[in-house]
């Protein structure tokens, strides 16, 4: 159900006369993860262990007017300083300094309305650059609104929730979505910058990305200022960079997003008014505004460390995904003239028999978005209401992370109505497209899956409607997943040390994200560390666990602080191969560690991401590692010593032209090990398989004398 209440607050709030001068309505977000001080202070150590011209800061660093950064402009609209300053000035940066590419050519500009317009709508920019990408300027037609249709003419739009502005067009055409898809962000990150530790892991951040030898230079980072009642003066004269532009005081309240571009250590300013500066009024950061050139240093001014330390500022970094491309695009032909009553979602199921999606994800831009009842395509700068159908990518690639690609599965569009939607539409197609990669990383489509009109009932019609159309995917064999998951059925609790009756460990195996594991809470609470431990049903090379907080409307048990272990007895904690600390939300955690062969992996709750007394989790998942070594990702076809001969002939498996001590393992596609023996062979041998085996493919590892072969093996 889209949020109608909190649509109608933000007009009430941001629905002023646009200005260049304020920008209102920046909230400082309420999901920061942060690191404790002994974090910080253990990775500043860290990041000193380098070599000392790695770790000398210099005094200066200022990528305001970086050739990797767009020219300083100007945000146009109240309220659109948070996607000016993340998406115009952040984003674009970060991947033109991993690309080194001039940030002042068009193609390498990404505009902030293409976030900025669905603002409030359900979908944030950070969202919507991790999910869809951002298309550049050329690509989306304008360096902040679209021209995409009328170059001779200005899109004359307000913030996307005032009522003159609600009609604001989308973009269309599938080569538009595909462009953007290749331009993401991985993930935000935040840090208080309220001690010098936490201003000098900024600082080397800016410097050098704190060690990231891929980029061309440093970083640049986010922040949210009280830009009204802010005090902005002049260095005074006989003062280094006499002249320019200070920030001295900040206003009452939050009210503006801006970029950290660099800092100066040797700015100084008397910020007490005593006659003396004092050390803790040296340096500053370098704030880059969206306010335009003629502000203040040419769009920059400075703040001190001391102030950034007393008003309790912050810093958001951006890592972006480096070298992305898609594999697997679905492009998607339809109309509905209700857009605010719409919400597409993407799925995927391991079985290409699947009528459900197994894993579900709403798609960024379109979740009960828009505001008014109109076309999906909205208003286009030719003043035109446009009722045709909308042409749009959504990548899919990232769904099928964790499954075994090398069998058939099937992916999923999910289209739904709200539960007061009068509208009427259409999916006209939905077309698979898998992409492959030339050495020279040019993308060719080689294999298109188009499902037709008649071949599913893609009708939108009525309210609280839902249609699931999938798509099979065929296996590609030449395909190795890095990880895949551990199907639920294959673990079981092997030990809880704290659950409330009604909330038990086995929940998180159960597949359903409503329900959850609670530590004991209604008879008095159990101590930290609370600990879950699961068993494999056979030996794998763990690589990784996700693991999902609890999906209602508390907040409490979110796991704060973690340690994860590995073992293969039940009698050991095993190996610690995690620590660390997640963010306070509902957003599922996938975390990797380097991979180890084990049964038995361990969660250990330290502490609430909110403070509070309990552990909770909705679901759990497994991940195992795939990769040359595993007998599922090996070339069948044996080595370059003699090779003996394997038949598979009812549920005996014939081994000739071999003598000597053989050990045969068997291994499902997924790495899972089935079976194994050891015999003494004279010239042939023969193992009995389970006659119950499943039809399927297997993998068979002989090893003797010299010998290590992988076969495949078919049970029919």
């Amino acid at each position: 159900m889209k949020q109608l209440g909190q649509f109608k607050k933000t007009i009430g709030i941001l629905g002023i006369a646009a200005t260049a001068a304020f920008s209102k309505g920046w909230v400082q977000p309420n999901y920061t993860q942060t690191y404790s001080d002994s974090e910080i202070r253990a990775q500043l150590e860290a990041l000193k262990g380098r070599s000392r011209a790695e770790t000398v800061l210099p005094s200066r660093v200022d990528h305001s007017h970086s050739t990797h950064m767009r020219p300083v402009f100007n945000q146009g609209y109240s309220g659109s300083c948070g996607s000016a300053s993340r998406i115009g000035y952040m984003f674009g940066y970060e991947i033109n300094a991993y690309r080194n590419l001039d940030g002042s050519r068009p193609e390498n500009i990404y505009p902030s309305f293409f976030t900025w317009l669905l603002t409030d709508q359900n979908s944030g920019k950070e969202g919507m650059a991790m999910f869809n990408g951002i298309p550049n300027s050329v690509v989306y037609g304008g360096d902040q609104a679209s021209h995409i249709f009328h170059e001779d003419k200005i899109w004359n739009v307000g913030w996307a929730t005032d009522p003159d502005g609600v009609n604001y067009g989308w973009m269309q055409g599938y080569d538009r979505w595909n462009h953007a898809a290749k331009n993401r962000l991985e993930r935000p990150a935040y840090n208080p910058l309220t001690s010098l530790e936490y201003i000098e892991y900024a600082k080397r951040w800016m410097f050098d990305h704190l060690g990231d030898t891929t980029f061309s230079e440093g970083g640049v980072l986010g922040g949210g200022v009280a830009s009204e009642g802010w005090n902005v003066t002049t260095i005074p004269g006989g003062s280094y960079r006499a002249g320019e532009k200070i920030i001295t005081k900040f206003g009452p309240q939050t009210d503006h997003a801006i970029t950290w571009a660099g800092y100066d250590d040797s700015i100084s300013f008397d910020l007490d008014d005593n006659g003396t500066i004092s050390e803790d009024e040296k340096g500053a950061f370098i704030l880059l505004n969206s306010w335009g050139s003629g502000w203040a240093n040419q769009g920059t001014a400075y703040v001190p460390y001391k102030l950034l330390i007393e008003t309790q500022q912050w810093a958001e970094f951006y890592y972006i995904r480096k070298d992305y491309r898609p594999k697997d695009m679905m492009k998607i032909t339809m109309n509905y003239n209700q857009r605010n009553n719409l919400k597409l979602s993407i799925g995927i199921a391991e079985s290409a028999d699947a009528s459900e999606p197994a894993t579900i994800v709403e798609a960024e831009h379109f979740k009960w978005a828009g505001i008014s009842p109109i076309p999906m395509l909205g208003v286009w700068q030719d003043g035109v209401l446009h009722e045709e159908s909308m042409e749009f990518g959504i990548d899919f690639s990232d769904l099928s992370f964790g499954y075994d690609t090398r069998k058939s599965f099937r992916y999923f569009l999910v289209v739904e109505t709200d539960s007061d939607a009068s509208g009427s539409g259409r999916v006209e197609n939905c077309q698979a497209i898998r992409y492959s990669y030339g050495a020279d990383k040019t993308m060719e489509p080689h294999d298109s899956l188009l499902i037709d009109a008649d071949s599913f009932d893609g009708e939108i019609s009525g309210s609280g409607k839902k249609i699931v159309i999938p798509i099979t995917m065929p296996g590609n064999s030449t395909d190795v997943p890095d990880c895949i998951y551990i199907p639920q059925k294959r673990l079981a609790i092997a030990y809880v040390n704290s659950e409330n009756g009604d909330a038990p460990a086995k929940n998180v195996l159960d597949g359903n994200r409503q329900t959850m594991w609670h530590s004991r809470w209604s008879t008095g609470n159990d101590p930290y560390p609370h600990q879950i431990t699961v068993k494999v049903d056979s030996l794998y090379t763990l690589c990784g666990i996700e693991y999902l907080p609890r999906q209602d409307a508390s907040g409490n048990g979110r796991i704060g602080k973690y340690e994860i272990y590995v073992s293969d007895s039940p009698n050991t904690p095993g190996t610690l191969v995690a620590s660390g600390q997640w963010e306070n939300d509902t957003r599922a955690k996938r975390l990797f560690f380097e991979p180890v062969l084990g049964t038995y992996i361990t969660i250990r709750s330290l502490s609430a991401a909110n403070g509070d007394n309990n552990t909770c989790m909705a679901e759990l998942n497994v991940l195992a590692k795939v990769n040359a070594s595993d007998p599922v990702a090996s070339k069948m076809g044996g080595t370059s010593m003699a090779k003996p001969s394997v038949m598979l002939v009812g549920n005996q498996l014939h081994i000739a032209s071999i003598t000597g001590a053989v050990s045969l393992q068997l291994f499902s596609v997924n790495g899972r090990q089935l079976y194994s023996e050891n015999k003494i062979a004279s010239g042939k041998m023969e193992f009995s398989l389970d006659p119950s085996l499943a039809k399927g493919v297997y993998v068979a590892r002989i090893k003797a004398a010299g010998i290590e072969l992988n076969r495949q093996i078919i049970v029919k």
